[in-house]
């Protein structure tokens, strides 16, 4: 036998279902003063996946349930169906004393988004747990240059979980007056804020980042080395090229395939014979993207080693080896025969 709130809430579902929509959903809302808190959450809930706008005011009410439980319900319910006139309700949550319930109301205010959250997530960044403060720091990351400040000064925790969610979040703002900050805490010694710093300055379009992400290829960190190698991909410099050549030799193959993958975007004929070398790599993704990124340089010198590939025992590896000389042979004018009958010839 079902509990008694899904005994209600299936019964009413039904009812909606075989298209007595408007009888349903009033009686759900008579249902959200229910004795029981579990027949008000459920019926909450269940308001929620309709969907229906006329449905915010009763919602909105039960934001003041004595259980949180039901509290909770409506904040998801009320986020589900996004109206923004719910804002300054939810706002005052953020000081229940029960942190399930804030940290719902921070995901519902992401969920919302819009000029009307900023101030609230900005008032959760003082939140005492730290998972709120974490939610409203993702959020304010999406919300553009408006959260900078406030983000900026949350950097001055000494939690390093939160110095590292801001650090992401400044980075999907990526605004260029974030750059001096994350510069400084790019030495920070958690790892975790390290690399997601060094992930951050990659997305920030502004030339003072490239010597603290070449300065990261050295790190002890594998993570923080990779996220480097990343963000050095889109940078426009011959210092980052030279360095992601030297990174093909770090001891960790992680690193030498996303090596590859960075020289191969940039086509930079300086890279082919360290990726040559690549060729001869134990791990085979290593050997793939070096591949790959032969066939983006175009360079002729690789036709003959591209070629050997061909009769490789690995069918991806022969595969890869067949497009990268198709594209070799295209920046000549030439079809891949005709390429490889001038090698042989």
């Amino acid at each position: 036998m079902l509990p008694r709130h899904q005994t209600i809430t299936k019964k009413i579902i039904e009812k909606y279902e075989s298209g007595k929509k408007a009888e349903a959903i009033n009686e759900l809302i008579y249902n959200l003063k229910d004795k029981d808190f579990k027949v008000r959450a459920a019926c909450a809930e269940v308001l929620g996946n309709i969907g229906d706008l006329r449905t915010v005011d009763p919602l909105s009410q039960l934001l003041n349930d004595e259980h949180s439980e039901a509290r909770i319900a409506a904040v998801q319910a009320l986020g589900k169906i996004g109206d923004a006139k719910i804002v300054e309700p939810l706002e005052g949550l953020l000081n229940d004393e029960d942190s399930e319930v804030r940290l719902a109301v921070v995901k519902t205010l992401s969920k919302i988004g819009g000029e009307k959250t900023i101030q609230p997530l900005i008032k959760a960044l003082d939140d005492s747990d730290i998972r709120v403060q974490t939610a409203a720091i993702e959020s304010l990351g999406r919300m553009g240059p408006k959260a900078l400040n406030p983000l900026l000064k949350s950097l001055e925790s000494e939690d390093e979980r939160i110095r590292a969610s801001v650090a992401k979040a400044l980075g999907e703002i990526g605004d260029p007056k974030a750059t001096e900050a994350l510069i400084k805490l790019a030495n920070n010694p958690s790892s975790i804020v390290r690399a997601n710093t060094i992930e951050a300055l990659g997305k920030i379009d502004d030339p003072r980042v490239v010597d603290t992400l070449i300065n990261a290829l050295k790190d002890k960190d594998v993570v923080v080395r990779i996220n480097a190698v990343k963000a050095l991909k889109l940078a426009k410099s011959e210092e980052a090229t030279k360095h992601l050549i030297e990174a093909l030799k770090d001891p960790d193959s992680r690193v030498r395939m996303w090596s590859a993958d960075a020289l191969g975007f940039k086509g930079d004929s300086s890279a082919m014979k360290p990726l040559l070398n690549l060729l001869k790599d134990n791990d085979p993704r290593v050997k793939e993207n070096a591949i790959k990124a032969l066939g983006k340089t175009g360079n002729y010198e690789a036709v003959p080693q591209l070629m050997e590939l061909l009769r490789d025992k690995d069918e991806r590896i022969k595969d890869l080896a067949d497009k990268s000389l198709a594209m070799i042979a295209k920046k000549y004018g030439l079809t891949k025969d005709e390429l490889i009958r001038r090698q042989k010839g």
